[in-house]
């Protein structure tokens, strides 16, 4: 199964996410990086995770546009999305994933820039929710459920994107577990079972996948 429908048909606040998958973010974020040359502002660094749930994840830097080729039409996992962008664009090359930082030290003029030079009409863009718009879901997980019995009060929350270019879906799934273990960046030192709060339908940019800049259209 691939990772796209295994979450969101996990049940919420009942079963655990598999380990496989929170131990293939770890190593995403150990993986080691490339400063491109060619395009400032993008470091090339990737993760694929090739067990029951085959996914290609690109982790999250501060600053940076992380991107990877990837395996044909394998779908994407990003995370710690709260305002950043997941993309999944095809080059000459072949097929890429990128996670766009937004905020301080913005990246959507790098991004924008880029998508003019490729002229990807397949591009797959859209931007997660972040974890202050899901307060709502964060507040509301039932005393009862095994994520309370498990978790308990050193709840931690997390966004992640994924995108699954078959289909052209993409969606946020908001994940809890403890704040050591998802503070660490899913360090197996610090384990704790996640949970998956909530998924969210994601909508992909229309028209194009240029991104404001400053609130203007670039």
């Amino acid at each position: 199964m691939g990772i796209f429908h295994y979450l969101k048909r996990l049940r919420r606040w009942e079963e655990a996410i598999a380990p496989e998958i929170v131990q293939a973010i770890y190593n995403g974020y150990r993986a080691g990086s490339t400063t491109s040359t060619k395009w400032p502002g993008w470091v090339q660094r990737s993760y694929y995770n090739q067990g029951n749930y085959p996914f290609f994840f690109i982790p999250w830097q501060e600053g940076s546009i992380d991107y990877g080729r990837k395996w044909g039409t394998c779908e994407v996992l990003s995370n710690r999305f709260s305002g950043c962008y997941l993309a999944c664009y095809k080059t000459k090359l072949g097929f890429y994933a990128c996670h766009i930082h937004t905020g301080y030290r913005d990246k959507k003029h790098e991004w924008n820039e880029f998508a003019k030079s490729i002229n990807d009409t397949s591009c797959i863009i859209f931007q997660p929710k972040s974890v202050t718009e899901l307060s709502y879901e964060q507040n509301n997980i039932p005393r009862t459920s095994l994520l309370n019995k498990n978790i308990g009060e050193s709840k931690y929350f997390d966004v992640w994107g994924v995108i699954s270019p078959d289909s052209g879906e993409c969606g946020s799934v908001l994940v809890c577990s403890t704040e050591e273990f998802i503070g660490s960046g899913y360090n197996p030192d610090n384990r704790a079972e996640v949970y998956k709060v909530q998924y969210f339908k994601g909508h992909p940019l229309l028209h194009s996948q240029i991104l404001q800049v400053n609130g203007q259209p670039y």
